[in-house]
């Protein structure tokens, strides 16, 4: 008597089948506030906040996605980022209709402050919009000079439309000094500071000094441009800011 092969298949394929297409992934992040979004405001209206409320929950979910994918596949996908700008709009044009006050850039230097239902967390549509492109086009300098990946840009820009311009900008800045700080944590100990010390001077040498007579190896520059995943750095980044860990 013969018996049939058994397929070993993975659980959480029968649970979430419909999580494995683009289609169910994009219903999933777009459904997510609408679904646990009334929970979390709930739990977190004594918190005092941003993470307790309903933009607070699209930025936990987007940073921390994004975080996942970009270590696992070296992305950070459209689902993620898309659904959380429309998020923000959405959120910050209702805050916009339920506030009394002026939505205005006047004070874009300072915190953005919270407009409408606190429960949304919502910094009002010109914060918003401007906080987004701002980030958008400080992270599309550094796409364009180290070749970050385009869904960098994007989560910036989310992160940006959610926080407003002040938050959004330190959070992104933040984000760089970490990972700068990272990867140069990592050439140390897996290099060595001499290697890295000669291919900064050579690197800064030639970008400044014409005459320079030592340029750049191709050592070097393997040395100093890695391709990292930023999603991680972005999360960190941008919950220091958000938790006023840091000075902003």
């Amino acid at each position: 008597m013969t018996f049939p092969q058994t397929i070993a298949v993975n659980p959480s394929l029968i649970s979430f089948p419909w999580f494995t297409t683009r289609r169910g992934r994009w219903a999933a992040a777009l459904a997510l506030p609408l679904v646990v979004g009334p929970i979390w405001c709930l739990a977190g209206q004594f918190s005092g906040s941003l993470l307790g409320t309903l933009s607070g929950l699209v930025l936990l979910a987007a940073l921390f996605t994004s975080a996942i994918t970009d270590v696992r596949s070296h992305k950070i996908y459209n689902w993620v980022t898309y659904s959380a700008l429309l998020w923000a709009v959405l959120i910050n044009v209702v805050a916009s209709l339920l506030s009394p006050g002026e939505d205005t850039l006047i004070r874009a230097y300072h915190h953005a402050a919270i407009m409408g239902p606190e429960f949304l967390g919502g910094v009002g549509l010109g914060q918003c919009l401007a906080g987004a492109a701002l980030c958008f086009f400080v992270t599309v300098l550094g796409y364009r000079l180290s070749g970050i990946g385009a869904g960098d840009v994007k989560l910036a820009a989310a992160i940006g439309a959610l926080l407003g311009v002040h938050q959004g900008v330190f959070a992104v800045a933040y984000s760089y000094i970490v990972a700068a700080a990272a990867i140069i944590a990592w050439s140390v100990w897996s290099q060595g500071p001499i290697p890295l010390l000669k291919a900064g001077l050579r690197t800064i040498g030639v970008l400044f000094l014409p005459m320079w007579p030592f340029p750049p190896t191709a050592d070097d520059h393997n040395l100093l441009i890695k391709p990292i995943p930023l999603g991680p750095y972005f999360a960190i980044g941008t919950l220091l800011v958000v938790l006023e860990v840091v000075p902003v």
